[in-house]
């Protein structure tokens, strides 16, 4: 399945690749005459879909994920189809790649999938607003069959979601809840999300019918998690999944896979949910030089990713 992933964002690459903007060529044309001062801080910028999330189709002939691109303000779906998949999840014969996008009118700054016909999307009107949205799609009610190709190879189109209804959940410009950063969902549940803002990197859950935030860490304190110093280092990457002994985990890492997050610097925080109610009961700081022989190292400790 990783390898899925990496085939899709080689994809996701190649079908943006004519109006992907480098971040070192990026000019005032590319983004809209827009003065520099409000845009995200330029670490928030995603260019080259390398920042995505997994996105699920009901047909499991077709599996895909959501990037976004920051200066186009676009989101994008990367689809991949193929008639035949092996036990790995890996695709066999013809594979087919598709894309859907929708424009916005924000800079995006992070996309997180809430289920399969769900996504939150987070980012900053010009200026200085921060704005999450609740982006609600309908899926065909049948999918494409396999079909059959001139060449006899067996095929099968990507399906459309139809984006049905986008619903603003937070809009505001208060210190400490500026541009997010980090957006995920929480698994203990389908109605909380852990956020990180840019500007203080403290860490809120957000409730995604009422719209409340809740203050759950800060690098300076005063939360119930007590100081988490580790928030401060931008870490690029955050990732959940459910742990045999640790329960539901939310890791920010340089890496989105755990056997890879102890490559390279900083330190991974790993907020843990350990008995999977939605509440964090603590954070583990896990170095580069331990994360291989603790209990987030071990692929075998994992029951699922998300």
């Amino acid at each position: 399945m990783i390898n899925n992933i990496h085939k899709l964002l080689v994809s996701a690459l190649l079908l943006g690749s004519m109006s992907t903007t480098s971040t070192a060529q990026v000019t005032q044309q590319d983004l809209f005459n827009v003065p520099y001062e409000e845009l995200p801080a330029k670490h928030l910028w995603n260019t080259h879909r390398a920042f995505s999330v997994d996105w699920r189709s009901p047909s499991p002939l077709q599996t895909g994920v959501v990037t976004y691109n920051t200066v186009t303000r676009n989101i994008h779906s990367d689809w991949m189809t193929a008639a035949t998949w092996d036990a790995d999840g890996e695709p066999q014969g013809v594979i087919s790649n598709v894309r859907h996008s929708w424009s916005v009118s924000f800079f995006p700054t992070d996309v997180a999938r809430v289920d399969d016909s769900t996504l939150l999307v987070a980012g900053k009107l010009r200026g200085t607003e921060t704005v999450i949205e609740l982006w609600k799609f309908k899926w065909p009610s049948t999918m494409p069959p396999v079909t059959t190709n001139s060449n006899g190879d067996a095929v099968v189109k990507a399906a459309e979601p139809r984006l049905v209804s986008r619903k603003e959940i937070y809009r505001g410009d208060d210190q400490g809840r500026r541009v997010v950063s980090k957006l995920i969902m929480m698994r203990g549940g389908d109605d909380l999300a852990l956020i990180q803002f840019d500007d203080l990197d403290a860490v809120f859950t957000l409730n995604l019918t009422t719209g409340a935030l809740t203050l759950i860490a800060s690098p300076t304190g005063g939360t119930p998690l007590g100081l988490v110093h580790g928030l401060a280092d931008k870490h690029p990457f955050i990732w959940s999944a459910e742990h045999s002994t640790a329960g539901h985990i939310y890791v920010m890492g340089s890496h989105r896979v755990p056997w890879a997050t102890a490559e390279v610097l900083p330190d991974a925080l790993v907020f843990v949910d350990s008995n999977r109610d939605n509440v964090i009961d603590h954070v583990d700081v896990v170095s580069v030089a331990d994360w291989d022989a603790s209990i987030y190292g071990k692929a075998s400790n994992y029951v699922n990713l998300y």
